[in-house]
């Protein structure tokens, strides 16, 4: 799928009957699972010169230590980054609401720097624990982000309230107080561990060369008892809102996900007929939740329009619901192609097979879930949407 982008492309353009099997979609993985060692994914290419290499913890964290993962990443983010630029590399590191994520790209003769550098941005020394306080304050002022804008602020809003035992306040840092170097620590003890960790690897690079790379890596010491600290309400003041949002959400954890990305590819062409400021369908998938979500913003809403706007959304996904056989192939293509294209390169490629990866567990989630998007019954994707529709939605609305 990295330098094989066109010709399945056109593969696929060419309809079902030509969708190549599930081993030849996305190329020979190859997977191995040392034990304590981290989960090690390699998809080998001989050509360009170029590698690509992702590794992701998951975490969880407590209340109290809410962004400590993101602090961890910051206190050596700078230099990571600084020592990839000698080889010409590129390093980024994320934080989603279930893994940190670390990725590095370049080349290939540098695949033994790349690992150098993942290895110390993991088990980094614990005299960096102490250095936090300018680091903390970037976080919370990226983490408060999402109250600068309408859009990210309703679709924070709509997660909380869809999945409030699960959210942790992600992004809020809510700790009335800087986590301690003991708290730090206890928290890098508590997740950093090899064998949680998984290893995307993408390039010209030899598997065993990897596995090599990776085996044995240090276990962190294991964590002591933790005192939890008092938790305050993060002072964040919401954004102007000029044109009103109605975001609802439905729970979907049960449903087929390759459905019900059809079924919001479907919900999100539907939207157009309304003619709004704005409007989007979209499938959240994260390890342990699901939903298909609406976000909506019209130029006005008098009293009375919001639950007329909310009904003619409900309707949108109803008309979905009875989609043609035509306009659930059109949708099945875009969305095929679109994960293609992400991939057209090792970086790309390496961030398709660990999002899926993350979400699923499965080294080859991504390929399996191109080809269920090939295998997906058409009757299956129209009754995700009707089993939807016997729900309420979750509804949350930011006005002027």
């Amino acid at each position: 799928m990295v330098i094989l982008a066109a010709t399945l492309l056109s593969t696929l353009l060419t309809g079902p009957s030509a969708v190549r099997p599930l081993a030849d979609t996305l190329g020979p993985l190859t997977i191995y699972r040392d034990p304590g060692s981290p989960l090690v994914v390699v998809r080998e290419l001989s050509a360009p010169p170029l590698l690509a290499i992702r590794l992701s913890i998951p975490y969880d964290e407590p209340r109290d230590l809410s962004g400590a993962g993101r602090v961890i990443q910051l206190l050596v983010q700078d230099r990571v980054r600084g020592e990839a630029e000698r080889f010409g590399g590129k390093v980024e590191f994320q934080r989603t609401p279930t893994h940190l994520v670390y990725s590095v790209r370049g080349p290939a003769l540098a695949f033994g720097d790349m690992v150098a550098l993942l290895r110390y941005a993991v088990a980094p020394p614990r005299s960096v624990f102490q250095a936090q306080k300018g680091v903390w304050l970037t976080a919370r002022r990226e983490a408060l982000a999402v109250y600068e804008t309408p859009d990210r602020l309703v679709r924070h809003q709509l997660e909380r309230a869809l999945f409030p035992d699960r959210s942790h306040d992600h992004g809020d840092l809510t700790t009335a107080d800087l986590p301690g170097a003991g708290d730090l620590e206890w928290f890098w003890r508590r997740w950093f561990r090899p064998s949680a960790m998984s290893v995307v690897v993408v390039g010209a690079v030899a598997p065993e060369a990897v596995r090599a790379a990776f085996r044995d890596w240090p276990e962190p010491p294991a964590p002591g008892p933790r005192q939890s600290r008092p938790v305050a309400a993060a002072d964040a003041p919401g954004p102007e809102v000029i044109a009103p949002r109605v975001a609802l959400g439905y729970q979907a954890a049960a449903a087929e996900p390759a459905a019900l990305a059809l079924a919001a590819a479907l919900v999100d062409e539907s939207l157009r007929q309304l003619r709004l400021r704005s409007a989007t369908a979209e499938f959240w998938w994260l390890p342990d939740r699901a939903a298909l979500v609406v976000v909506a913003a019209t130029d006005t809403t008098p009293d009375g329009d919001s639950a007329r706007l909310l009904t003619g959304l409900q309707i949108c996904i109803s008309d979905a619901a009875r989609a043609s056989a035509e306009e659930i192939s059109r949708q099945r293509r875009r969305l095929e192609n679109s994960l293609l294209m992400r991939a057209r390169t090792p970086a790309g490629l390496a961030a398709l097979l660990g999002e899926f990866l993350d979400r699923t567990g499965d080294p080859r989630g991504a390929d399996r879930f191109l080809r269920a998007l090939a295998e997906t019954d058409d009757e299956e994707v129209r009754g995700a949407l009707r089993t939807l529709l016997y729900q309420p939605p979750i509804v949350v609305e930011l006005q002027p």
